[in-house]
């Protein structure tokens, strides 16, 4: 298994337990903000997590798991074809799919 899926996994892991923010999560995992960043965009583009909308904390965004995904039997994420994705090609397609 890559190193990268087991970041996913572990923004997963993180995420199962409550809605965390970016900041958060790059403590937790000793990663760089634009790690978990990246990371953030492609599980958002895929459908596994969701950014929680709070009109009272607009200053932070916080992420959770979205509640109608699919993570296999053993609620990990499985394989997908956009995280075998070079990061520069699901970040821009991260963003067409948002626009």
């Amino acid at each position: 298994m890559g190193r990268t899926l087991q970041t996913k996994k572990a923004i997963l892991r993180i995420l199962s337990a409550r809605p965390k923010t970016l900041t958060d999560i790059s403590h937790e995992l000793a990663l760089a903000p634009s790690t978990i960043s990246q990371h953030l965009v492609e599980l958002r583009w895929i459908g596994a997590i969701e950014q929680v909308e709070n009109a009272h904390i607009r200053k932070w965004k916080y992420y959770k798991l979205a509640p109608n995904f699919n993570f296999g039997p053993k609620r990990e994420l499985v394989t997908h074809p956009v995280t075998a994705m070079a990061p520069a090609k699901v970040a821009m397609v991260g963003m067409s799919k948002a626009a």
